[in-house]
């Protein structure tokens, strides 16, 4: 890419040179053939000082249009990529001026809120994504304008249909070529399929949890250094004794001595298997109770 912009500008540098070559040509041919000033080859290597002077003025207003036009074209397709980029940026995307309206959305932005580009123009921020930070100093707009760098937050946002979406937020300040505050750019990332495994992995936990509540024996988890994780409630109502003064105890504190043997092979087990992170610990409610 460097070296198609490096190849650019020379082309136009040559292309400039080149018609001032050629105006110069022309004009010396003009006042030779039509206005009789003299041969050609002195019109072209030595016309008169005025002559210079209006030449080289026109040259110098040629290869500065031929600059402008570089500059122009070069702006142009800077833009044409800033546009692309923020257009399929796999976030959804808007820019919000100081006075809460909204400026620019992306495509995923769009098909997220569920408003076309047109229908988000001349309208505030939050009439298109409202959330209940909106109208209060936590606004990430109000936040940004007293002076923060950046500002990120989880929140959940309401479309105009009043589905919810939640959502990771990240605001950044929005200037202008020369430092002055805009207003924002906001980065919208949809979690609602993370929150929904979430949802599905507490409604797992809970249900495995109330199985193991349920199993008449004793139940311990235990780590690779046999601390206890976990513990059924058989166990608890076995020892006379409660979550806050097992969990985090070595496994020996709480058996009888007789049982280090089992930890002695627990450990051994936990040497050998790389995959093996837990080991869960049945005994029978009865023979606990014996001990």
């Amino acid at each position: 890419m460097k070296h198609k912009r490096t190849k650019l500008h020379h082309n136009m540098i040559w292309i400039g040179i080149g018609l001032s070559l050629l105006y110069w040509l022309l004009e010396s041919l003009i006042a030779a053939v039509f206005f009789h000033k003299g041969p050609f080859i002195e019109q072209l290597l030595s016309p008169d000082p005025y002559e210079i002077w209006m030449h080289s003025l026109v040259v110098c207003i040629i290869l500065f249009g031929v600059y402008i036009k570089f500059i122009f074209t070069k702006l142009k397709r800077t833009e044409a990529a800033t546009n692309q980029i923020f257009n399929t940026a796999a976030h959804g995307m808007r820019v919000v001026d100081k006075d809460f309206n909204v400026l620019r959305i992306n495509d995923t932005f769009s098909t997220m809120v569920g408003i076309s580009k047109d229908e988000s123009a001349n309208k505030k921020c939050y009439e298109v994504f409202f959330s209940h930070l909106c109208h209060t100093p936590n606004c990430l707009l109000t936040r940004i304008l007293d002076g923060e760098k950046s500002v990120e937050c989880e929140i959940e946002k309401e479309r105009n249909d009043g589905t919810r979406i939640p959502c990771i937020v990240t605001a950044t300040p929005f200037r202008s070529s020369d430092g002055e505050l805009i207003g924002i750019v906001e980065d919208f990332k949809d979690i609602t399929k993370l929150k929904l495994a979430e949802a599905e992995i507490r409604k797992e936990k809970i249900f495995s949890e109330n199985i193991v509540a349920t199993v008449p024996d004793s139940l311990l988890v235990v780590d690779k250094d046999l601390r206890i994780k976990s513990a059924n409630r058989t166990f608890y109502e076995t020892f006379k004794t409660e979550p806050r003064k097992v969990i985090g105890t070595r496994i020996t504190e709480i058996l009888p001595d007789k049982d280090e043997k089992l930890c002695t092979g627990l450990t051994k087990l936990f040497g050998t298997k790389d995959m093996l992170e837990n080991f869960e610990l049945h005994c029978q409610s009865e023979k606990l109770g014996e001990r």
